[in-house]
């Protein structure tokens, strides 16, 4: 704070005084905006510092457990990235054979399913796994058994309709 106002105070003389009231105008509304972010961002932290962890871990494992266990069955579901959780996040990447990332993402979109599809900002991935994109999907703790349904059902319908 006592650094952001004397660069306001030096930054205040250097400009010509006609304008030394937009200067200090901006400079106030500045620190105001970053004792709001501040404070924001404690808050913030606060309530991360109260979550329990472990079991939003767990819970988020078992949903990818699931996933993974129920997509491998799907016919012609390729996974990006290895089908058990030992070094995974709760974070699918697939393919369906022969249907485009996007046509499946908006499939599943009219299931109520958020997914992801494309190259997902890493070209030099998909190059090597020899794909143009790929489905992904991102659980969550506030993600339920539910949703895993509806993604499944999203698939089969896909797959039904896309094919």
């Amino acid at each position: 704070d006592n650094v952001f106002v004397i660069a306001m105070i030096f930054t205040f003389f250097a400009v010509p005084r006609q304008y030394q009231h937009r200067v200090l105008f901006w400079g106030i509304l500045g620190v105001i905006v970053l004792r709001a972010i501040m404070i924001g961002l404690g808050a913030a932290l606060d309530w991360l510092q109260a979550q329990p962890w472990a079991d939003m871990h767990a819970h988020t494992a078992r949903l990818a457990q699931r996933l993974l266990e129920e997509l491998a069955v799907l016919p012609g579901l390729t996974f990006l990235g290895p089908r058990d959780l030992k070094n995974r996040l709760p974070i699918v990447s697939f393919n369906l054979d022969g249907l485009h990332p996007h046509d499946v993402c908006q499939v599943l979109d009219r299931h109520g399913v958020a997914v992801r599809g494309g190259h997902h900002c890493a070209q030099p991935l998909m190059d090597f796994f020899g794909v143009a994109g790929a489905v992904r999907a991102s659980l969550a703790p506030y993600n339920s058994e539910a949703d895993i349904d509806a993604l499944l059902a999203g698939l089969k319908d896909a797959m039904r309709k896309l094919r």
